[in-house]
């Protein structure tokens, strides 16, 4: 069976009977696979991210794009992979908001553990570009979204 089950046991009570729970949906079959391998691709760029901000002398990637342009870049591209696994298993708005503030969290201690690499420093301008970015990609994915239900 290749689908998300959707159907929820009752977590709570409340004042007209039970009350369904998201934590409870069931991923079977293919979707499970899609799900897996969604974490995995998102495990590995999390790892890609992590590496890139703490190595104590990282590559210079570009000479002619800014470093801030790179961060807000690196952290759009984290937060629509995020947003494709919470896909998954929830409607958009909450795998929106899960992958913004995944995507978020996960900036600031990127940035927190560079406090931690003699040769690396926190910079408020850089977790600044890469908070821009998880806003733009919360943009373009509620964009896209208003506009295929206009069609």
């Amino acid at each position: 069976m290749s689908e998300l089950d959707t159907r929820t046991a009752p977590v709570a009570e409340g004042p007209a009977g039970p009350v369904p729970g998201p934590a409870n949906t069931v991923v079977r079959g293919g979707a499970a696979e899609a799900v897996k391998i969604r974490g995995v691709v998102n495990l590995v760029y999390a790892g890609f991210l992590l590496l890139g901000g703490v190595a104590p002398d990282p590559p210079a990637i570009s000479q002619t794009v800014s470093d801030s342009t790179l961060h807000g870049a690196a952290y759009l591209i984290q937060t629509l992979l995020l947003f494709w696994l919470a896909r998954a298993v929830l409607s958009t708005k909450p795998a929106l908001a899960s992958a913004a503030l995944c995507a978020a969290a996960y900036s600031t201690l990127v940035e927190l553990c560079q406090l931690l690499q003699p040769a690396r420093s926190f910079e408020g301008r850089d977790l600044a570009a890469n908070v821009a970015g998880v806003a733009v990609a919360c943009a373009m994915v509620l964009i896209a979204g208003a506009a295929t239900r206009r069609r």
